[in-house]
This record gives structure tokens, sequence and C-alpha cells, in this order.
């Protein structure tokens, strides 16, 4: 449904982009080790200094950032492999305590660039 000055579209199930960008920032912080606000005010001063200089940071590409992600994917895969290699063996020793894996929703997966280039395309 559209007119000539409106365009219509069905209402998107699911999170808000904007919460979604927050979650997403929690989850960087906390794998940096730091607050939302400490993250953010870190992230801002890398910003300032460059501006500075003259510089402008070019944030990376969705192939780039997509790399990020398997990477990360990877990484938390493997550990879980050790993980679990090692409660299934050692773990079942007296005295021996089972380790937890890692979470895959503790690790951040948006891949923001491809994101930003699909809203671009609609």
């Amino acid at each position: 449904l559209c007119t000539k000055r409106v365009l219509v579209m069905e209402e998107l199930k699911g999170e808000k982009l904007a919460n979604a960008l927050k979650t997403d920032m929690e989850k960087h912080a906390a794998r940096a080790g730091e607050t939302v606000q400490q993250f953010k005010a870190k992230q801002e001063e890398k910003v300032r200094e460059l501006r500075k200089k003259g510089e402008v940071k070019l944030g990376p590409s969705a192939t780039e950032y997509g790399k990020y992600v398997r990477l990360l994917e990877g990484e938390r895969k493997l550990a879980n492999a050790g993980t679990i290699a090692y409660n299934y063996t050692v773990g079942w020793l007296p005295g021996m305590e089972w380790k937890e894996c890692v979470d895959r929703n503790s690790i951040p997966l948006i891949n923001h660039a491809k994101l930003v280039d699909d809203l671009i395309y609609l």
C-alpha cells in the first residue's frame, strides 16, 4: 500500500534495531572487560584523537566484519571442544570440577556493516 507521498510497510516482529545495537554494544563492552559507559567513552576518545590528527576512522566492510564474526564463533567452538573433552575425560575423576562451555549469546555476532548495507539497499 503506497501513495505518491506515503509508503506503508508491514510491521516486522522482533527486537527493535536500536535495542539490538545497544545489546550488542553491551556484549562488546563485556568482552573488553569494561562497563558500557567506559567502552563508549574510550571509543569516543579514539574518534576525537583521530579528528585532531585530521584522520577519519573507517569501520570494517561487511566482508571483513563477517570474517571477524566467523573467527569469534570458531574460537568459541574450539574452546568448547576442549572443555567438553576435558569434562568427559579428566572431569570424571574424583575431586575434579566440570568446566562450563562458552555460551553462544555471550559473543557479539551482529554484522553491523552488512546490516547497514542491507538497510541502505532497501
